[in-house]
């Protein structure tokens, strides 16, 4: 498998290491995951928010794994996400989001929400991103 290029990969060790990305000269490179919630923070979900499905395919471009994590049904996030023509990489309960550190390996881990209900970030190590305040992601700059 080849590493995933863009501003989310970061080199982390020149050794071989099972279930990691790496380049022709053995370095190896970790992308970084976000899983976004649902309602409130993509603009498609019933009730809209403010991160764009153009983000989530630019961080997609940018290397990210990137899916959902939301309280909203698996199926329905799968629908949701096919109905626009988006393919992610997971669609993951909120309640059981520490699970995704078991399924990816990631320089490092993103929750975005519009809050941290139940503390799933912090209890599962996420750095939370607060959908209303955080603007200076790599994947929502517009590159223009």
């Amino acid at each position: 498998m080849k590493p995933r290029v863009g501003a989310a990969n970061k080199v982390v060790a020149t050794y071989p290491s099972k279930g990691c990305n790496y380049d022709g000269g053995g370095l190896k490179y970790l992308p970084k995951l976000i899983a976004f919630d649902v309602d409130g923070v993509l603009d498609v979900a019933r009730e809209p928010g403010p991160i764009t499905l153009t983000m989530v395919k630019r961080a997609q471009e940018l290397g990210y794994i990137v899916g959902s994590c939301s309280d909203i049904p698996l199926g329905m996030q799968r629908a949701l996400w096919e109905q626009h023509g988006i393919t992610v990489d997971f669609v993951h309960p909120k309640h059981l989001l520490a699970g995704l550190r078991d399924q990816f390996e990631a320089e490092e881990y993103y929750l975005m929400s519009t809050r941290d209900t139940g503390s799933y970030a912090e209890k599962s190590d996420f750095i939370f991103l607060e959908v209303d305040t955080t603007t200076d992601e790599p994947w929502m700059l517009s590159g223009d």
